[in-house]
């Protein structure tokens, strides 16, 4: 990646600076970069058209990035075809409304100006745009995009085809007619997925189905999700099979219905939706679902269910909303409310409003909810739709590694079937002969095997076996004594191991590992360690640690410790502590000027005593005795500040003047050296001048010092100081590191 020419090209097109909206509805500034595949796609394509190509697919995975894509080859191949003397206008071409206002909201957060197509009758008009959006639905015989202008113009049009798996059939009348609309279009297909069809599919199925390479041409570039993953981009999955009393419970409630289904008011689809069914899958849903966000410490994690008909998510929405109310739901299924409701249900998920979503066709390709986590599969879903379906949880949110597949319906087989299917078409384009150990090594990496599972939870259990897990106060004063910080690291990964798997260490029967763990305690211990460790960090790099940092590690501290406290005396000292260490941290936090030796030994004195309340006896006189070292330090701090501000005011307020007085004196008393006090207080008003005329002096350090070197030989002059050219020099350095270091923060 790190040619010239390719540096250079980034520079040119790869960054962009995205609008999104932060949690508080602000809109920010985030800078993008361009990925890796995304940039060897677009050199593919731009070989591609170079070669006289004119179609062609790019299989890249799901949540990837294909808009991204879409944006920047925008301005890549605007320039490329203007070389030519060739006008171009660029199309972005989806099957569904929603997917086509998410993709111009998409390009308009990232500059470009955007033609949204709603009628019909505006396809034939020609747009100044730099895109247009456009549902497929909208092509009819009558759509030509060719040029009519008379003018003496060559325009390139340009399609990018998004989800270029589903609804584009030659045999319908939407694709022929954008084929039509101009013939010599280059025209783009975008999929994580693209059909493939083999022998055995044309047997089963009808023998005019065609491939995604049929209809779009070659692959242009691929980019499968095993790179994806290993390249953080999307996360590997864990499937969870439903416990064996919940299956026992079905099967008690099917043999209940039994007679219903003999006598025929039943078949299966009915069946599934049967009140008597729905409940007890209902209440493993939300069970689980609450258990999640207890072991993964997140109550923000959203779940889908996927229904096995739209008649069974409308009793298990039913139920839902009858029987939890503490959680909020929404019903997404293409004959329930109208589009602008579900759009601002959708909304609303995404925004961490709706806890759960019931849905049996809708969402489940094109839906993109990174806080989607728990997924409940309670119906087969075959071949590509499946690959998708499953994917809405792949992508990256908070400190999750993994996303959760609640697997009703045993997708196994067709799932392996399905990505045996992706390796073949790999394998040929990729002419590979692999064998079918080393594909699945290659490729098969989406779930996290109960083999990897197996040897993830052996390996957490025996790093868990020294520790006393199942009692908070020890665990933490056991850590609090360790001093190697591999050994800490190791732990936290072992902690996490036990959370990621939690579920399935109960399917796999773990009982050593979950009869001393509760749920709720995971989360405790990873911040009893995150805690230590963070403590070790701070201590390393004491010049570095920032008050901030202190104050936060000082309350991070006191929330977790303080909850240690039983009888009400032990908590009314522990109370008293916490104060303590607040207010400390509070004053220290105060202060201007940390290289001050004084302050630092003050927060070296702070950060000692927190180490020494980690490893503390819980006991009444233990935290009395620290209350009062804490109450020190505090006393000492505010006396140190103190006279800090009083020396600040020596110089109008400004902190500047006050650290270079300090540095020099060595002391916050102007009568130790009020020389320098007299040249110092001379030399602020006219340096303050100078860059208040022309702060770009700033900008050359070498020139400034110059210049205050010139003030400082006029305001010994003016004072009469008999001090040395050496003491000039230092004290036009510090002056002039001080000014430019308050433009640099």
């Amino acid at each position: 990646m790190y040619q010239k020419e390719r540096f250079f090209f980034f520079l040119r097109y790869g960054i962009v600076y995205v609008a999104e909206k932060g949690k508080d509805g602000l809109v920010q500034l985030q800078k993008h970069v361009m990925r890796y595949p995304q940039y060897f796609a677009t050199q593919a394509i731009k070989k591609m058209i170079a070669n006289g190509g004119k179609k062609g697919v790019i299989w890249h995975t799901q949540g990837s990035g294909k808009t991204a894509l879409t944006y920047f080859n925008n301005a890549v191949l605007k320039e490329y075809f203007s070389k030519q003397g060739i006008v171009t206008r660029f199309y972005f071409i989806v099957d569904r409304l929603d997917l086509a206002t998410q993709a111009k909201d998409e390009f308009v957060k990232r500059g470009l100006s955007v033609r949204f197509i709603n009628r019909k009758s505006e396809l034939n008009t020609p747009f100044n745009e730099d895109i247009a959006v456009v549902n497929i639905q909208k092509f009819d015989a009558e759509t030509d995009f060719t040029d009519k202008s008379g003018y003496d113009v060559t325009i390139q049009n340009i399609y990018f085809i998004d989800e270029a798996h589903r609804s584009y059939r030659t045999t319908g009348s939407f694709l022929p007619n954008l084929y039509q609309a101009d013939p010599n279009a280059i025209k783009i297909a975008l999929t994580g997925t693209p059909l493939i069809v083999n022998k055995d599919d044309k047997k089963e199925e009808k023998l005019d189905r065609k491939s995604t390479r049929d209809i779009f041409g070659d692959y242009i570039h691929k980019y499968y999700y095993n790179q994806s993953i290993a390249d953080g981009y999307t996360l590997r999955l864990i499937r969870e099979e439903v416990t064996t009393q919940y299956r026992e419970k079905i099967q008690e409630t099917l043999a209940s219905l039994e007679s219903q289904v003999e006598q025929g008011t039943l078949n299966k689809k009915l069946l599934l939706a049967h009140p008597s069914y729905v409940m007890p899958m209902l209440d493993y849903i939300i069970d689980d679902f609450k258990n999640s966000r207890i072991i993964y410490g997140d109550n923000s994690i959203g779940a889908m269910v996927v229904a096995d008909s739209s008649n069974q998510a409308r009793e298990l929405f039913k139920q839902f909303k009858e029987r939890y109310s503490e959680f909020k739901g929404a019903l997404i299924l293409s004959d329930e409310d109208d589009k602008e409701t579900r759009k601002e249900e959708v909304a609303a998920y995404k925004n961490g409003e709706i806890d759960v979503l019931f849905v049996y066709n809708m969402l489940l390709t094109g839906f993109d909810a990174p806080r989607l986590k728990k997924l409940y599969l309670g119906r087969q879903v075959k071949a590509h739709n499946l690959l998708q379906t499953l994917t809405r949880v792949n992508r990256p949110y908070k400190s999750f590694r993994v996303g959760y597949v609640v697997d009703f319906a045993n997708i196994s087989r067709e799932f392996e079937k399905t990505n045996q299917a992706y390796f073949e078409e790999l394998n040929k384009e990729y002419s590979l002969s692999l064998d079918e150990e080393e594909m699945s090594q290659a490729f098969g990496s989406l779930f996290i095997s109960n083999e990897e599972i197996e040897k993830h939870l052996k390996e957490a259990q025996s790093i868990l076996v020294p520790y006393t897990i199942d009692n908070l106060e020890y665990f933490d004063q056991e850590i609090s004594a360790i001093d190697d910080e591999k050994q800490l690291i190791e732990l936290r990964k072992a902690l996490e191991s036990i959370k990621e798997y939690y579920n399935l260490a109960r399917l796999l029967e773990h009982r050593d590992i979950i009869a001393k763990i509760e749920i709720g305690r995971i989360a405790k211990l990873q911040n009893s360690v995150k805690l230590r460790l963070q403590t070790m960090s701070l201590l390393r790099a004491m010049d570095d640690t920032s008050a901030e940092q202190l104050l936060n590690l000082a309350m991070f501290n006191t929330e977790f410790f303080f909850k240690k406290g039983e009888t009400k005396e032990l908590e009314l000292a522990s109370n008293a502590l916490a104060d303590a260490v607040r207010r400390a941290a509070t004053e220290l936090n105060r202060n201007f000027d940390h290289k001050d030796p004084k302050w630092i030994s003050l927060s070296e004195e702070f950060h000692r005593l927190l180490e020494k309340q980690n490893i503390a006896e819980v006991s009444v006189s233990n935290f009395n005795a620290l209350s009062k070292e804490f109450e020190s330090i505090w006393r000492k701090a505010k006396e140190h500040n103190r006279k800090d501000e009083m020396l600040v005011h020596k110089f109008e307020g400004d902190e500047k003047y006050a650290r270079v007085y300090k540095h020099l004196a060595k002391s916050q008393n102007i009568t130790v050296d009020e020389e320098l006090y007299t040249i110092l207080n001379y030399m602020k008003h006219p340096i303050d001048q100078k860059v208040l005329q022309n702060e770009g002096i700033l900008k050359n350090e070498a020139f400034f010092q110059k210049e205050v070197i010139q003030t400082a030989g006029q305001g010994m002059k003016a004072t009469n100081s008999k001090k040395s050219l050496q003491d000039v020099k230092d004290f036009s350095r510090l002056i002039s590191e001080e000014y430019i270091g308050e433009v640099q923060i």
